[in-house]
């Protein structure tokens, strides 16, 4: 898993639910430490300093509401960002929010694909690190075809767009390739280029040496079906998430 280097304190009295949201953005690739009401939360603050808090509103000892209060009014704290989940969305709890000085506001069930949007644009902004479109780890069979030479491969990850392939032989930067992609017993055709190569002459690096895809053309249907199986990847067993909600 390649974790990029920030840090989310994810904060749920619904024990469950915690394991199944700290589960996701892991395999979002994103370090995170959960924590079960509003006191722990703090506690952990003080220790951690996260670049974000994710967290429940309705929580035992420390309410989220009470818990936003005391992280804004200290010096230390109140620059760290905080999305609220919450499935209470009634307008009393929405003004509330508003004056709290919580960044944002996610209504459960959650929409996988707003948060990813959110915690994207909050973590990363405009830089270079800022993920576009959702991603998973997938070891999956792909054939690469450059330069009339096809080649069999593994991918580590795949995204909407792209999907880094495990090679130690990786082609140039910028060759124009043909994608054959099996998900699912289906094979999905991608034209696209060699966009970055990783790990290659690094030794600590946490994912194997390769070289990055990006899927530029291909059939509407290809890319409904890849968008589909990622969110399946992503949301395997996570039965707390509605699906129905995603974009």
């Amino acid at each position: 898993m390649n974790f990029r280097k920030k840090r989310i304190i994810v904060t749920d009295d619904d024990q469950l639910f915690l394991i199944q949201l700290c589960g996701l953005l892991y395999k979002m690739g994103l370090n995170t430490i959960p924590a079960e009401n509003g006191l722990e939360l703090i506690k952990l603050v003080n220790i951690l300093m996260p670049d974000l808090i994710l967290m429940d509103i309705v929580m035992p000892h420390l309410g989220g509401l009470d818990t936003i209060n005391y992280l804004k009014a200290n010096p230390s704290m109140h620059k760290i960002p905080v999305i609220v989940m919450s499935s209470d969305t009634s307008p009393k709890t929405a003004e509330a929010l508003a004056k709290s000085g919580a960044y944002d506001f996610l209504p459960k069930p959650l929409d996988i694909k707003r948060l990813h949007q959110l915690l994207e644009e909050v973590l990363f902004g405009d830089s270079e690190s800022k993920r576009y479109y959702l991603r998973t780890p997938y070891r999956g069979r792909i054939s690469i075809s450059a330069d009339d030479r096809e080649t069999s491969h593994y991918t580590e990850s795949i995204s909407e767009r792209g999907a880094f392939v495990v090679t130690p032989e990786p082609l140039p930067i910028g060759t124009r390739v043909i994608s054959a992609l099996e998900v699912k017993e289906k094979t999905l055709t991608f034209h696209g280029t060699v966009i970055y190569h990783y790990g290659l002459h690094d030794e600590e690096s946490n994912i194997p040496p390769g070289m990055a895809i990006k899927f530029i053309e291909g059939a509407s249907e290809d890319f409904e079906r890849l968008h589909e199986f990622i969110k399946e990847q992503l949301t395997l067993g996570l039965n707390k998430f509605n699906e129905d909600s995603f974009i």
